[in-house]
């Protein structure tokens, strides 16, 4: 599944946007879904905001929960054109509800043979029933890496998490007998609900229990090999030749079963060399309940505890290993703030490694980092503005006149750090106040000391203090100076 275009008018701050969301005329893609978008704005403008109501699309305002539903006003509309496989489709707001405003399969031309709606929602659902999952949303406050690990690897909910979990299971039970009794909105009914996976609520340690799961059953089954060892040779008839077969079934079982731990730590070290951590390989069952079954260490092999993981840790593991274990093929991913506690380098190299675990998948990246944004090429990137009056929200083109790869003004991937900030994020100042204050002071004490240096009063008193004052702000403004000031 993946996202084309999104049409909003009277929706929230946006009173008549358009979003095209496929590379342009002269890419070798023309035409086709952008495979990773970074949407960027000043605050308030709607990035979060378009996450939520390309989730809710998604979902078809069902299975996710109560509190996601996201209601477009009785003067608004919203409408996303979507694409599976050789489907393309609109679906737009009708009141509370969704419903399709276009529907095209590939080769079949518009008009004759055009398929009812009973009829989409049945080719529909035989489509998207390949895909699992079908969406995934990491939000910015996705869990808290304090209260992770419980007796099993489950989240410890607040309350308020049990409240909402408890009114998305009922809601689930709902939906379910609803489709008992009914075949209408088959889509609707039918969406199996783990196709839809939502951090903002959902426990995203139940993830983390399968991979714990397959860990504790090897090191089971290791242990009972060696147990088997260690049993024979407590034996006192114990032959030299018993004890190799049984070292040798051990290392057969091995080659044949590796580790499940191994390729996953052989992943996460690439990146975690760049935190100067790497993946305990080492681990015992006893250590599991306590440390996880990621069990970290520094390069020089002293444990890291889990409460001393580094927040930007956290950011990086919580969000990898699920795309790691689930491997979605073709799901909508949307990722709030992917820079999060996270140090600049790290953040430079964070979008390719989320790209590589989910290829064929659309992400949406919302972010207010240059150094995200340099990940991305021109067409990717949406820009969401306030008009003057900061009552609405518009679309900044990054291109003139037509939407064609030649005429796009900007290249994030050529930008030093400071001209994105300045160009793709319009930061019209180059520094602060004191900056500012500096670089004038700076400008008069140089005409001032030209006129010293023309009439011969350079090394005068007035003239080696306004030297030493010249010398202190070139390098407070980290500029090299020569000795005399210039």
């Amino acid at each position: 599944m993946k996202i084309k275009r999104i049409e909003l008018k009277n929706f929230f701050q946006f009173k008549d946007v358009a979003i095209d969301l496929t590379y342009p005329k002269g890419h070798e893609k023309a035409g086709q879904p952008l495979e990773k978008v970074c949407i960027i704005g000043q605050s308030g403008t709607g990035k979060t905001s378009l996450l939520r109501l390309m989730k809710w699309f998604i979902s078809r305002d069902r299975g996710i929960c109560e509190d996601s539903i996201l209601a477009v006003p009785k003067d608004g509309i919203a409408s996303i054109d979507f694409v599976v496989g050789d489907l393309e489709y609109r679906l737009s707001n009708n009141g509370p509800d969704l419903e399709y405003s276009s529907f095209v399969i590939k080769g079949k031309g518009k008009g004759k043979g055009k398929p009812s709606p009973a009829d989409c929602d049945r080719i529909l659902f035989e489509e998207i029933q390949k895909i699992a999952p079908l969406m995934i949303n990491f939000p910015t406050e996705s869990l808290s890496q304090r209260n992770f690990w419980g007796k099993k690897g489950n989240l410890n909910l607040s309350p308020f998490m049990q409240e909402i979990k408890a009114k998305f299971v009922e809601r689930v039970k709902s939906v379910e007998e609803g489709a008992k009794k009914s075949k209408k909105n088959a889509f609707r009914d039918k969406l199996d609900i783990t196709q839809l996976i939502d951090f903002d609520f959902e426990d995203i340690g139940e993830i983390w229990n399968v991979v714990e799961k397959d860990i504790r059953n090897y090191l089971l089954e290791e242990s009972d090999h060696k147990s088997k060892i260690a049993d024979i040779l407590d034996q006192k008839d114990a032959g030299l030749s018993k004890i190799r077969k049984m070292q040798d079934e051990l290392e057969s079982w091995r080659a044949n079963n590796p580790h499940p731990l191994t390729k996953l730590a052989e992943y996460l070290d690439l990146i975690l060399a760049k935190l100067g951590l790497r993946v305990k390989r080492d681990i015992e069952l006893k250590t599991i309940d306590k440390q996880g079954v990621v069990q970290l260490q520094t390069i020089e092999g002293l444990d890291v505890p889990l409460e001393s993981w580094s927040t930007g840790t956290w950011q990086m593991i919580k969000t990898i290993i699920p795309l790691y274990q689930m491997k979605p093929a073709h799901a909508v991913i949307l990722v709030d703030e992917p820079e999060r506690s996270l140090y600049p380098d790290f953040q430079a190299t964070i979008i390719d490694t989320y790209v590589s675990l989910a290829k064929g998948s659309q992400f949406f990246f919302a972010t207010h980092s240059p150094m995200i944004a340099s990940c991305f090429e021109p067409w990717e990137i949406v820009e969401l503005k306030f008009d003057p009056d900061c009552k609405s929200v518009f679309q900044e083109l990054q291109y003139e006149d037509k939407n064609q790869v030649d005429h796009y003004m900007y290249f994030p991937e050529y930008l030093r750090w400071d001209s994105i900030l300045r160009r793709i994020f319009d930061l019209k100042k180059e520094g602060n106040s004191k900056r500012i204050q500096a670089l004038i002071k700076l400008s008069e004490l140089e005409v001032q000391i030209e006129k010293l240096k023309k009439t011969n009063e350079l090394n005068s008193e007035e003239g080696q203090k306004k030297k030493q004052l010249c010398l202190e702000l070139n390098r407070l403004l980290g500029w090299r100076t020569g000795s005399d000031g210039q």
